[in-house]
């Protein structure tokens, strides 16, 4: 088998199946472009107050970011709203969360609803009108009122109850206002441009040096931009914090993403400790029915793929398998990536046929879902082209290799470690077709790829079938 790749997943708070699952949009700028941020702040805080709503699950913005980059070409031309309902939907959420806001002399105003993807009709709607340095106390309220507002009577999922004690916990933690500007400026820019993001993350940490959010999120973005030694200190100091408001989900979330970071360091012990940690969290706060719970599960398997443990990998693909089927999420990209997952642990010991079916399947879940121009389905497709020329069915290799390569290539996505991998597989297949100039060509592409990110293994396999086309 040759370059396949494995997918971690950085998990949402989720808490149970068939309740509210909310996929939170930004709030749209509808006042001057220097308070945008003011939309990424807001919505961000609006996210982690239903997180803290017992039976309310929440796509993570990690989630929501990484769907909406990868549905791009399939989105363009949409209004927001349609955006967020087919991203939301693909997902497995059921409602939407979405609104506007302005700011004029200090003064804002945000509208703000629910709606549902399947009614196509707003549950629950909301105005309120305040001062910027309030916002804390305005984003509060929204998520509070909102699900307030929704009648239980006609609605079709389960609505939880706003008791006394929710009210506090949502009302709980607030980050200073002299730090939360940079914060929130952090998340606005964090999906297009993490070296800006991880900028203002420390600008945030400078005048709140134990702001946890601020500094989980930093670790975020070093590892976005290969700081690894810097992400590893931030997500360190970040449970740090953390840890000091008890066992909760939050908690588990911090473990999950040093445990993926760890992995990143291969500093494989460490991160298994992490996942753990985040394992043992959920089933303390009996949250083991959970697509979090499901996620870390998987996680722990991509790590014992990493390692080449076969045995493990799959014994942890299975248990995230049975409970993401359990939570109706089979039909989900995350649901494809496990599947993807288990066709290269299966790929790698050589049971090409296993392989096949399982990357079959997953393959069978984008083309259902229209998301077939995305980096994880051009993955896909480099996995079943490797298992394919494994099993010397050359011309179907070719086709899956070039096509993970176009969609590469229409995402703008040249200058990237997978788009290497994928000019190694095709020289790997020229060669076994005996086409000696393409084989050079893609060799070099590879080869000028693996030289920019500094991978010596790499190099050294692509000179080695350079030096042997020369004889």
């Amino acid at each position: 088998m040759k370059q396949v790749i494995a997918v971690l997943i950085i998990i949402p708070v989720m808490l149970f199946p068939k309740t509210l699952r909310i996929f939170v949009n930004t709030l749209s700028n509808n006042g001057p472009a220097q308070f945008s941020w003011v939309g990424s702040g807001v919505s961000s805080s609006v996210l982690n107050d239903f997180a803290k709503i017992n039976g309310i699950e929440v796509i993570s913005e990690e989630e929501r970011n990484r769907v909406l980059k990868e549905m791009e070409f399939q989105l363009s031309g949409m209004v927001d709203a349609d955006k967020a309902a087919k991203a939301g939907k693909a997902l497995g959420a059921n409602t939407i969360f979405s609104g506007e806001f302005a700011v004029i002399n200090n003064n804002v105003r945000i509208t703000a609803r629910l709606t549902g993807i399947e009614e196509a009709r707003i549950l629950s709607a909301s105005k309120l009108d305040g001062k910027v340095d309030d916002l804390f106390k305005l984003q509060d309220a929204l998520a509070v009122t909102l699900i307030k507002n929704i009648d239980k009577k006609t609605s079709t999922v389960t609505v939880p109850e706003i008791t006394p004690v929710i009210e506090i916990a949502v009302a709980q933690e607030r980050i200073p206002g002299n730090a939360y500007e940079f914060y929130a400026k952090g998340l606005e820019v964090k999906p297009t441009n993490a070296v800006r993001a991880l900028y203002y993350f420390e600008e945030a940490l400078k005048r709140d040096k134990n702001c946890k959010e601020a500094m989980l999120e930093a670790a975020k973005a070093a590892v976005a931009i290969s700081k690894f030694d810097a992400a590893g200190g931030y997500v360190k100091a970040a449970y740090d914090l953390y840890r000091t408001g008890g066992d909760d989900a939050s908690l588990a979330s911090v473990y999950n993403t040093a445990g993926m970071i760890y992995t990143r360091l291969r500093q494989y012990p460490d991160a298994l400790t992490c996942y753990q940690n985040a394992k043992a969290i959920r089933e303390k706060l009996s949250l083991t029915g959970t697509m979090a719970h499901a996620d870390v599960l998987m996680n722990i398997g991509a790590l014992y793929t990493e390692q080449n443990d076969a045995e493990n990998a799959l014994r942890w693909y299975d248990e995230s398998q049975r409970l993401k089927t359990g939570l109706g999420m089979a039909d989900t990209p995350d649901f494809a990536n496990l599947l993807m997952n288990r066709g290269v642990v299966y790929a790698r010991t050589k049971q090409y046929d296993k392989a096949s079916v399982e990357l079959a399947a997953a393959q069978k879940i984008y083309e259902k879902l229209s998301i077939e121009f995305t980096p994880s389905y051009a993955a896909l497709l480099m996995n079943i082209g490797g298992v394919a020329m494994e099993r010397g069915e050359l011309d179907a290799a070719r086709d899956a290799f070039l096509t993970s390569g176009h969609i590469r290539e229409k995402m703008q996505l040249e200058k990237t470690l997978g788009y290497a991998m994928v000019m190694h597989n095709l020289g790997d297949l020229s060669m076994k077709k005996k086409e000696s100039a393409a084989a050079v060509s893609y060799y070099q592409k590879a080869l000028a790829l693996y030289t920019a990110f500094g991978i010596t293994k790499k190099q050294d396999e692509v000179k080695q079938r350079l030096a042997e086309l020369k004889n």
